[in-house]
């Protein structure tokens, strides 16, 4: 409370002043010198209330310090239910001889969460000059990047460069003294730790981080993924165990929920996220409406049935990590190709490897998340000029139908056990860059296209721990197949798994089974 009163002060003092400063008669000498005097004021209030919050961080620091040095609680950790438990192991192929039974209206499982409007239809790019290195026209070789963006002079305040994800990034040299190395993972040795870094500048490292974050229009994974960069600049010489402390501590600092676990003799960051996280340990701390999900990242999949941590949270970290993409990063076009087939014609898609590359890190978050993020110009424009220019004037069961065998047909199939040894969900360009992709992969990419292409609204439907394919709702109300009513609306069942389905026809052997319906915002 004491710190919300001061910031109301602060608020209710420049509000006086700007009053103050717009008044008539401001060319007064005696006016002029009341105007000075209270600017002084106002500025030494200011640098009051910093110190007054500075000291306030510093005395939270210290007596988390203090708990962290206390013996750490034991966690049962487990794992959620993996979505897919048994997928289809071949997809199977639609015989157009075989009988075609009455569409059958697919039974829902759960009530579905409100829907958004679809967005409209992505507009086409401006096309690239001919003789432009990143016209989708022109011939891309994999070995060579192409990059979007011309090199910039940057400011001298900004003198350290690094790389993140293949594109420029220019940071200031901050003040980061050597700090005395990690000795081991006990309690003592992690809050020795967190008094050491308490005492550096960290305000100045999250200015840096959030700056960084604005310009590269990063989300809160991006922001981790920086935090875990900057150490690394900073600190070159820091250990892995060293680092997961430093990730936690400004995690915190910005008021995200983080924890610093143990396991045996190596450190594991315990994060809360906002969404459902799958294939990760976890644990829940707190009762009934508080309670908080920590999942440990945890990228080797090693065995973590229990782990230790301080019992109690970060003072002031209220917020979890949010895994959803408004906006994608602003990543230079690293401009790579992947060639397949599309019934006798060969296709070349384009797609972003750096923006790749940043997807991969991804853990396998709820299926709506991939489906929702925006789609990379260079991958829509690539695609759509495959599938055929006028799909926008076409009516939406042919665009459907178009688009649907091309994600049939174009992309070869196989689970993710045989692909990646574990599962792992892909987003669209990753799909696109990938030799192989599988049932939630193609629904993701399926519905990013009927949306952002023909503007149409879709949803995911989950046949519990086997199957995920795509629904989508039609104008036309007299369109007619194998459905689902999502809030009194028919939605037709689009397969983009079923090889040579049209759309409104489900997989017999899956027509009887109760769906999970997950909207796409």
């Amino acid at each position: 409370m004491k710190i919300k009163h001061i910031f109301l002060s602060v608020t209710a003092i420049a509000v006086i002043f700007a009053s103050a400063s717009a008044q008539t008669g401001a060319g007064d000498s005696e006016f002029k010198e009341h105007v000075r005097r209270q600017r002084a004021e106002f500025e030494r209030f200011k640098q009051q209330t910093q110190t007054d919050f500075n000291n306030y961080r510093d005395s939270v620091n210290r007596e988390y310090a203090a708990f962290l040095e206390q013996k750490w609680k034991v966690f049962d950790m487990r794992k959620e239910d993996p979505p897919i438990k048994t997928p289809v192991p071949v997809p199977p192929v639609y015989d157009p001889a075989s009988p075609r039974p009455a569409p059958e209206k697919v039974p829902v499982i759960t009530p579905p969460l409100p829907l958004l409007p679809p967005p409209n239809p992505q507009p086409k790019p401006e096309p690239a000059k001919p003789d432009s290195p990143d016209s989708p026209d022109s011939p891309v070789s994999p070995s060579k990047p192409v990059r979007d963006r011309k090199p910039q002079p940057e400011p001298l305040q900004y003198p350290v460069k690094i790389e993140f994800f293949g594109t420029p990034v220019a940071l200031k040299r901050l003040s980061s003294p050597s700090l005395k190395p990690l000795p081991g993972v006990s309690e003592k040795d992690v809050a020795s730790y967190w008094s050491l870094l308490s005492k550096q500048p960290h305000e100045e490292w999250s200015n840096e981080i959030w700056r960084v974050k604005t310009e590269l229009g990063l989300n809160d994974w991006g922001m981790y993924l920086l935090i875990n960069k900057l150490f690394k600049v900073y600190f070159p010489s820091g250990t892995a165990n060293e680092q997961v402390i430093f990730t936690v501590f400004m995690l915190n600092q910005s008021g995200y929920r983080a924890r610093v676990g143990r396991n045996q003799n190596e450190l594991v960051p315990l994060i809360a996220f906002q969404q459902k996280v799958y294939y990760m340990y976890f644990f829940r701390y707190g009762e009934g409406d508080n309670t908080v999900r920590y999942s440990a990242l945890n990228p080797q999949h090693k065995d973590l049935s229990a782990i230790r941590s301080c019992e109690i949270d970060f003072p002031g970290a209220t917020r979890n990590l949010d895994m959803r993409i408004e906006t994608s990063p602003h990543l230079t076009n690293s401009l790579r190709s992947s060639t397949t087939e599309f019934g006798r014609n060969t296709c070349t898609i384009n797609y972003n490897r750096n923006l790749v590359d940043f997807y991969s890190t991804y853990p396998c978050v709820d299926f709506p998340v991939y489906a929702g993020a925006p789609l990379d110009p260079v991958t829509l424009q690539s695609i759509e000029s495959q599938v055929g220019q006028d799909i926008r004037d076409r009516s939406q069961e042919e665009g459907v139908n178009l688009l649907l065998h091309f994600v049939q047909q174009a992309f070869r199939y196989k689970t993710d056990t045989e692909q990646f040894g574990h599962e792992r969900w892909l987003f669209a360009e990753e799909t696109v860059a990938s030799p192989f992709s599988d049932c939630e992969d193609r629904s993701i990419l399926f519905a990013q296209l009927a949306r952002r292409i023909l503007g149409m609204q879709t949803v995911l439907i989950h046949y519990p721990g086997i199957h995920v394919a795509t629904a989508v709702k039609f104008d036309n109300r007299q369109t007619d197949g194998d459905h689902i009513i999502v809030n009194g609306t028919k939605y037709l069942i689009c397969d983009p798994t079923y090889t040579g389905a049209n759309l409104g026809t489900a997989m017999p052997d899956l027509k009887n089974v109760k769906v999970e319906v997950f909207p796409i915002n």
